[in-house]
């Protein structure tokens, strides 16, 4: 039994309930802490993510024939990397965001697209 248990089964036999608010604080305590750690780490990345042309086929669930149409017309607009086309998610969740209107007017779960 390690020190950890022992102290725990002490507490136990002393306070019952004590024992029991002290476990709940300890967890939301901890689950503060792991937001608070994932916000700090998304914030000082500071780094964009960007999305091969595969991925944002797959991302956006249209064919590969679909994207060069989207690119050919300037709707989206890769960035070039060397020779190779990527696609910042950002970009793209701003450019998704501007395409979708009348949500209000739509049934629940469909949207209507420009």
């Amino acid at each position: 039994m390690t020190p950890r248990d022992k102290a725990s089964q002490s507490l136990e036999i002393l306070a019952p309930g004590l024992c029991a608010a002290f476990a709940n604080i300890f967890e939301e305590c901890r689950a503060i802490a792991r937001e608070e750690a994932q916000k700090t780490q998304v914030a000082n990345s500071g780094r964009e993510e960007f999305l091969t042309p595969e991925e944002l086929c797959e991302w956006l669930k249209i064919k590969p024939g679909q994207l060069a149409m989207l690119i050919g017309s300037g709707e989206i607009k890769p960035t070039k990397i060397g020779q190779l086309n990527r696609f910042a998610r950002t970009h793209l969740e701003e450019w998704l965001k501007s395409k979708v209107k009348g949500c209000d007017d739509a049934k629940p779960g469909l949207r209507k697209v420009k």
